[in-house]
């Protein structure tokens, strides 16, 4: 049988091709995706900028010179293709200055930074999954890669601590305040933007800053690193700048992916999708066994996807035939969701977070529905 290889062209003229996504290549390195679903194209994503850090742990403070690979000359390679996956690399360097005095010199020195970026589709993938890596060899600055969204958006969206948090893209005069905002913005799993009809999130494995810019082009910036001299000025300076961890020098390897979708982040399944890239399938291998159980099997199902599951965990009771089942819903809209359990319950009980049992809520049903609800945390006892 013939096999349908994902990658087709060479060098710049690579395409890869699945079944959702179509994958191509320009000259300065940055790639273009076209949603086949949508027929919507985004452009020029991938692009790495680079600006000086002048603050510290708790504080952003660019300076220049601010570096992009918007007008560099990339190599780009295809280096994997099959039928069930295809990855081209991208290789960028970057001229920086080697450390925080040298951007205030008049002749500063400069080093060199490598930088590469793995581009992989999936056959049956929704995602175009990356790779970063870097060797930093620079002090004192922050690296991003940026995603244009070409969407007309005035929030955004990043996930927390059991919610997913709508923020503003305004950006208000603060010319008058004593301190400045920073529009850096926390995330776990995933970042996303829609306009209602298209929509683009960014998954990433330990990356926690994101900013929207206050571009033409509503362009996502993923920070990559941020490096500083470690000083603390409580009262009196302490310069602990002599210490180099917080300089991220080194090789360095990051992992993020990009998402585009449907409609809205919940319409899109965006978290459950993040959360399927975050923790993929596992294959374990076992001895034989001579068992009863069927050839598939799921201790726990819970629907519908956009229902997450938090945990399952012994209880903090003493009874050891006592679990807790932890599930939240961070959408806006209402779900009525379903929990089936594998091996049935003796009993199934609401509870609060502190595991006490709300009185008058025992579910009777232990395969049965949860009430229709949003943006709340639902906590249960499980008796076996």
């Amino acid at each position: 049988m013939e096999v349908e290889f994902i990658a087709s062209g060479k060098k710049k003229k690579t395409k890869l091709n699945n079944e959702f996504l179509q994958v191509t290549f320009n000259d300065n390195g940055t790639f273009n995706v076209f949603q086949k679903e949508n027929g919507f194209y985004y452009n020029n994503l991938g692009a790495f900028y680079d600006e000086g850090e002048g603050g510290h742990a708790w504080v952003n403070k660019p300076l220049p010179p601010f570096v992009s690979t918007d007008e560099s000359k990339a190599r780009v390679k295809l280096i994997e293709n099959s039928g069930h996956s295809a990855t081209v690399v991208i290789r960028q360097y970057l001229s920086l200055p080697s450390a925080l005095k040298q951007r205030n010199s008049r002749n500063p020195d400069f080093t060199i930074v490598p930088v590469k970026l793995f581009v992989t589709v999936l056959k049956g993938s929704r995602r175009v999954d990356m790779r970063v890596e870097v060797v930093n060899k620079a002090e004192s600055h922050r690296l991003r890669l940026l995603f244009p969204t070409g969407l007309k958006i005035k929030t955004h969206y990043g996930e927390g601590q059991f919610d997913v948090v709508e923020r503003s893209n305004e950006r208000p005069d603060t010319s008058d305040w004593v301190e400045q905002p920073m529009y850096d913005f926390p995330m776990h799993q995933f970042m996303a933007v829609s306009d209602g009809r298209n929509g683009a999130a960014i998954f990433t494995k330990g990356l926690k800053e994101y900013e929207v810019l206050p571009d033409t082009h509503n362009t996502i910036a993923i920070t990559l690193l941020r490096s500083f001299n470690y000083v603390i000025t409580p009262s009196s300076e302490e310069n602990y700048s002599w210490m180099k961890g917080s300089q991220c020098l080194g090789k360095q390897e990051f992992e993020l992916a990009f998402y585009p979708f449907k409609g809205s982040w919940s319409d899109g399944n965006v978290y459950p999708e993040s959360m399927k890239y975050n923790l993929p399938v596992s294959a374990v291998i076992s001895s034989k066994a001579n068992g009863e159980m069927p050839s598939t099997f799921s201790f726990l199902k819970i629907e519908p996807e956009n229902l997450i599951f938090s945990c399952f965990k012994s209880a903090e009771s003493e009874n050891l035939n006592e679990f807790v089942l932890r599930v939240y819903n961070p959408t806006e809209d209402g779900i009525a969701g379903k929990i089936t359990f594998g091996k049935t319950p003796k009993q199934v009980s609401r509870t609060t977070l502190e595991e006490e049992v709300i009185e008058n809520k025992n579910l009777a049903n232990p395969n049965g529905s949860c009430e229709n609800w949003c943006k709340k945390i639902k906590t249960y006892l499980i008796k076996y």
